[in-house]
Order: structure tokens, then C-alpha cells, then sequence
């Protein structure tokens, strides 16, 4: 069992001196990411899962480092996390009136998120200043390593799980719920830095 989140603040981002790069590959280094791995769910691999259909990959977070927690600490650190971001970066105006940034966060089919909140017993999207966007329902629809195929953006590791295993090479990364939240971002600048050129390349299933 794992939570993560990736971050890229936007009011940053506006700032920066140099293109943002051919499908926004240069903002993903302005990503951070928090990723933690619950200590009750140690040594849980898709191998050795009673359900076939399940193949977590939280070992393999490819975009930094991870943090174990206990399950009983994952509110404090969710909610420790969330009060970071929203007085991160603010002028000054916003700290002479109070007022905390405005947060979007961004998923692939947002029902485990919704029900894992709601779980713990956080409400964060009835707040006003927290929006909910779910890549999901864009236009474009297909599942999230296809997309990402036709962006032309990795999602699989080409170095083998094991040393020699140059069969085993070229796993997908999106087992991993870390991998999955840093995915979401660089689909999401993908898409919006795309030129209107290469949109009916990506209707028809088409690389661009």
C-alpha cells in the first residue's frame, strides 16, 4: 500500500526564464514529489499477491526517494502535506487577508482517491479552493500508458528488475501509484503545451 503525490505549483512556473521544451519535458524537473510506502504493507509484491489481478509495483518509484510511515499516521502526514502546499509561495497580499493557494488535484479515474479520503475521514474536494480534475474524462480518452505512447513520454524502465535479465527489460513503471501521480502531471503539460497541428494525430492514435 502506497500514497504519493507530485507537485508543480504553477505560480512558479509562470516565472521561469526559459520554454517549457518540446512536450513540456523541461517543467518536469520543477515536479516534487512526496511518496510513502505504509509499513504494514512491507515486503507486499505483485508475486507474491493472493489476487492475480493485482501487481503493485511501490518498490520501483522511479522520480525520487520513498518515506515508510505507519498506517496510523497517514492522516497527519496527508493533512501535514496538503497545509504545506496551500501556504507555499503566497505574495504578500495573500498574507496580509489569510487567503491559501488554490490547489487542482489531478487523476486518472478519481474514485480511489474520492473513497480513500473519505476513508480516512478528509473532505477535501467540498472545499472551495480544492478542485478535483480527472484526466479521464478528457476528450481523448484512452487508458494512461496508451496516451502516453502517442505523447511520446516514458513509461517503462528498459533497464532489467535484475542483474542479466535483459529479458525482463522494459517493464511498465505504471504499476507504481508514485510513477502514476508524476504521469498524470507530464500528461497533463503534454497535452497543453501540444500544437493544435498534432491534436487529429492524437484523435487517430497517431504518435506526435
Amino acid at each position: 500500500m502506497e500514497s504519493c503525490w507530485a507537485v508543480i505549483d504553477n505560480r512558479k512556473i509562470t516565472q521561469l526564464r526559459f520554454p517549457p521544451g518540446d512536450r513540456a519535458q523541461d517543467l518536469h524537473k520543477e515536479m516534487g514529489t512526496n511518496h510513502y510506502i505504509i509499513n504494514e504493507f512491507r515486503g507486499h509484491y505483485g508475486s507474491n499477491c493472493n489476487y492475480s489481478w493485482h501487481t503493485p509495483g511501490s518498490y520501483n518509484f522511479a522520480f525520487g526517494r520513498s518515506r515508510y510511515i505507519d498506517s496510523k499516521g497517514i492522516v497527519m502526514y496527508l493533512t501535514n502535506a496538503l497545509e504545506e502546499l496551500r501556504m507555499r509561495n503566497r505574495t504578500k497580499d495573500d498574507k496580509d487577508n489569510g487567503t491559501l493557494r488554490k490547489l487542482c488535484f489531478i487523476t486518472w479515474d478519481s474514485h480511489p482517491e474520492e473513497r480513500t479520503l473519505a476513508r480516512l475521514g478528509l473532505d477535501w474536494f467540498s472545499e472551495p479552493d480544492i478542485k478535483l480534475l480527472d484526466l479521464q474524462q478528457h476528450y481523448l480518452r484512452p487508458m494512461a500508458s496508451e496516451l502516453m505512447a502517442r505523447l511520446e513520454l516514458r513509461y517503462k524502465d528498459q533497464k532489467p528488475q535484475l542483474r542479466g535479465d535483459i529479458k525482463n527489460a522494459g517493464y511498465s513503471l505504471t504499476n507504481c501509484a508514485g510513477n502514476n501521480a508524476v504521469f498524470h502531471l507530464e500528461i497533463l503539460l503534454a497535452l497543453n503545451y501540444t500544437k493544435p497541428a498534432y491534436v487529429d494525430k492524437l484523435f487517430e492514435g497517431r504518435r506526435v
